[in-house]
């Protein structure tokens, strides 16, 4: 049952949860209907999404994530995430180089082998065989010195 299809139909009330990890296999999942799903949960200290399905674009808007965090969720210290994308331009990279996503220490990363962007170090391979390439500043925002 996919129940970001009728979303829009169901009265949320406030949930207390402070921390919430989700594996998301939907296709025809939308930022809209994820934003619907997740305004309850105005008390999240910890977020871990992981989307293991291609979505749109607009889940990789950097603003438009900042500003549904810092509208619904003013407590939130941790955001991990782990979106499939076939392909990322760096000019989405480049969004998350804002101050509100350096200064909460959110880095995030595009891995092209994988077809996955990614927070570091949470999702991060720990493979050694990944250790040996290099990774380019232009597909993370994480500070030169610590990659």
């Amino acid at each position: 049952v996919n129940i970001f299809a009728y979303i829009h139909q169901i009265q949320i009330t406030p949930v207390d949860l402070v921390s919430l990890s989700l594996t998301i296999n939907a296709p025809e999942l939308t930022n809209n209907h994820f934003e619907l799903f997740l305004t309850p949960f105005k008390r999240l200290q910890q977020l871990e999404l992981i989307i293991e399905t291609y979505v749109d674009y607009e889940f990789f808007n950097a603003n438009q994530w900042e500003k549904f965090i810092v509208e619904h969720f003013p407590k939130l210290t941790t955001f991990n995430f782990k979106f499939s994308a076939s392909f990322i331009e760096r000019e989405i990279i480049d969004r998350f180089r804002s101050p509100f996503w350096l200064n909460k220490h959110w880095f995030v990363a595009f891995d092209p082998h994988s077809q996955t962007l990614f927070t570091v170090p949470h999702f991060a391979s720990t493979k050694t065989s990944s250790s040996i390439t290099s990774v380019s500043s232009d597909w993370t925002t994480l500070p030169l010195e610590q990659h």
